[in-house]
């Protein structure tokens, strides 16, 4: 049974180098180089490389928010990260499903976002941009189906989003899903 309670919010460590190795390993496998490659060609700029790898942030989210077991449902990545036009200070554009919106919910995520971004400027060298890595929409449950303020992007005319994952309510996990990237 999933947990509803607030104390499932609380996490000791946000696992920056976990999730940022997944990043870059999934580049790597992409790509077929090798990680120092990848980090080259991030320092330059390389916008197919970006994408990829907030494709990979992106997946390392999801795997992060599953394990916490609170209301978060559904997971969607859109925008330059399942493009090739993501740049050094592009975000991660993110939808989240949840079961209700609620302060905790919404702290954690501004967590996560300071932390991820601060470890991204020193991973690429950056001192100020992106102010934030993260560009998340929370959505609370059945009101992604309106169609209307954060879910008329299920509908967006250059890039639909892309379910990463989506928790199963008929068993105690979550489901990840796949992607034409890995």
């Amino acid at each position: 049974m999933v947990s509803e309670a607030p104390s499932g919010l609380i996490c000791a460590e946000i696992p920056n180098a976990s999730l940022f190795e997944e990043a870059l390993d999934l580049c790597a496998r992409r790509s077929g180089l090798p990680t120092d490659a990848v980090l080259r060609l991030l320092d330059d700029g390389d916008r197919e490389m970006h994408s990829s790898f907030r494709y990979g942030l992106a997946k390392g989210l999801c795997r992060y928010l599953a394990g916490l077991g609170t209301g978060f449902r559904e997971m969607y990545v859109y925008g330059s990260s399942i493009g090739e036009s993501a740049n050094p200070t592009s975000d991660i554009d993110v939808i989240i499903i949840v079961e209700k919106k609620r302060d905790e919910v919404m702290n954690l995520l501004r967590s996560l976002d300071l932390s991820l971004t601060t470890h991204y400027r020193r991973l690429v060298g950056l001192k100020k941009t992106p102010a934030s890595l993260l560009d998340i929409h929370v959505i609370e449950r059945g009101r992604q189906d309106e169609r209307t303020g954060p879910g008329a992007m299920f509908d967006g005319l250059h890039t639909r989003p892309i379910c990463l994952w989506r928790s199963d309510p008929g068993s105690k996990g979550a489901s990840l899903r796949g992607s034409p990237l890995q």
